[in-house]
């Protein structure tokens, strides 16, 4: 930790990954297990292990926050791992009980369809027995109202539970969410849903269902629908090529969504990967035990049990208020959240939600205490510094703004009132920038933030005017 008279609860960056906590056994043991056997990472297997726990509790379970009101406990990870490095055999782990959760209830929506076509065909003729006699006698009011309640009484179809989407579109997901499917895990193990140009279209929307707003999608094909009260936690582990490619092409547009800065990231490096295999015959114990809870945990979500609103112990609050203002703290010039503003205003409330995940899950009685969210807190920095490796100015294309609007300010210095053409600009700017949908990205940048005013000319040529 930290020992500054401004910010003494922050743990230091670079500290050791804090996986392991005896106060949180049944994390801490599938975790340990999981490494033992597979000689996986441990922060993989960590944050693979928080997102599955995130997507089983995020239907019951709403944290209070020491500044008021509640959030949702939905987490969002992104991970990339180098190939052969285990994601999708780390995902297949976790996967397991809402798999078997979601085999059982389509069982269950089979028998459910058989029933409701039956009774759908037993109304349908109903309705035409009462349309023939108000046929024979138009006027008989009392006939009405009997067609009028047997038209409220319309069975209703049953929905299959689904909650686990792979490699599924943004688009598809929410629609699948509207139609009913109140909580989803979208688990995405090559990344190129979310890592998308495309799939940036839809990170506002994905935002707000973190921060549990309505969300309202507009379609040109369709009708229209709203999402309330919806539940997602994203899983997104990506090869590092992958991402890399999405960092250097839209990486500032991304990071200016706010959708990365809601997330809690790793990136996995090549050497800490691999492990020799041996004849042992391996044992699950700690990961059944697990599972069995995660289980549990889906069954709560379908028996419709009231969501409970976890609140901190008397000692974790004034905690957690001093992390959210060394936090603030550290947004000045020089500190760890210097050019990460949007994940500094995220990274108290990260902390919130694992803690209370950890909480509920672990069994433990009472409100959050200070142990679980001094461990909440170490975990999630932790995560802070793998963020701020993996967005780096270097990395994120933030460097590629500045150059573009450098090279604007040189010309507005000498003519503040000249407009360009955005193709002239593209032909004219820094020949960095003319790469790989650099110049692209880092435009729209700075139309974002209105440094960059948009003109259109004649046919429909596009100009811009420069403010600084």
């Amino acid at each position: 930790m930290y020992t500054s008279l401004y910010y003494p609860q922050l743990p230091f960056p670079g500290c050791h990954f804090p996986a392991l906590s005896q106060a949180h056994p049944l994390f801490n043991n599938a975790i340990s297990e999981i490494h033992q056997n597979l000689g996986l990472p441990l922060p993989l297997i960590s944050l693979t292990a928080l997102s599955a726990i995130s997507a089983a509790l995020q239907g019951v379970l709403s944290v209070k926050m020491p500044s008021g009101g509640s959030l949702p406990v939905s987490l969002n990870a992104l991970i990339t791992v180098p190939s052969g490095g285990g994601k999708n055999r780390i995902a297949k782990l976790f996967k397991k009980p809402f798999e078997e959760f979601e085999e059982s209830q389509f069982r269950s929506y089979t028998e459910a369809q058989r029933a409701f076509e039956s009774e759908l065909e037993v109304w349908r003729l109903e309705k035409k027995s009462l349309l023939k006699q108000i046929q024979k006698s138009p006027g008989n009011e009392a006939l009405k109202v009997l067609l009028r309640k047997h038209d409220q009484a319309r069975p209703e179809a049953p929905t299959v539970c689904r909650m686990i989407f792979e490699d599924t579109t943004p688009e598809a997901l929410m629609a699948c969410m509207a139609e009913g499917g109140k909580n989803a895990w979208l688990v995405t193990s090559e990344g190129g849903i979310i890592l998308s140009q495309h799939a940036m279209r839809n990170m506002p929307a994905f935002n707000q269902i973190w921060s549990g707003d309505r969300v309202t999608v507009d379609r040109k094909t369709g009708d229209s629908f709203s999402l309330r009260g919806v539940k997602l936690s994203i899983l997104i582990m990506s090869q590092p090529g992958v991402f890399e490619s999405f960092i250097t092409k839209y990486g500032a547009l991304a990071k200016e969504s706010g959708f990365f800065a809601r997330c809690l990231a790793l990136a996995i490096p090549q050497n800490m990967l691999g492990q020799l295999v041996d004849d042992r015959v391996l044992e699950w114990v700690s990961l059944e035990a697990f599972n069995l809870k995660i289980s549990e945990l889906l069954r709560m979500n379908l028996y419709g049990v009231d969501c409970t609103e976890l609140g901190m112990s008397a000692e974790a609050r004034p905690f957690w208020v001093s992390i959210k203002n060394a936090v603030i703290w550290e947004q000045r010039q020089g500190g760890r959240f210097d050019d990460f503003h949007d994940l500094a205003a995220r990274t108290p409330e990260n902390i919130a939600r694992v803690a209370a995940l950890l909480h509920f899950f672990e069994r433990r009685s009472g409100c959050i205490s200070l142990e679980t969210l001094d461990f909440a807190c170490r975990l999630c920095f932790w995560h802070v510094d793998q963020f701020r490796q993996m967005f780096s100015e270097q990395s994120s294309g933030e460097g590629d703004v500045r150059a573009l609007y450098n090279w604007f300010r040189t010309r507005y210095e000498v003519s503040p009132m000249s407009a360009y053409g955005k193709n002239y600009v593209r032909q004219r700017c820094p020949g960095a920038l003319r790469k790989g949908g650099r110049f692209d990205a880092a435009f729209d940048i700075l139309v974002s933030r209105g440094n960059l005013v948009l003109q259109t000319y004649g046919s429909n040529s596009v100009g811009v005017v420069f403010r600084p």
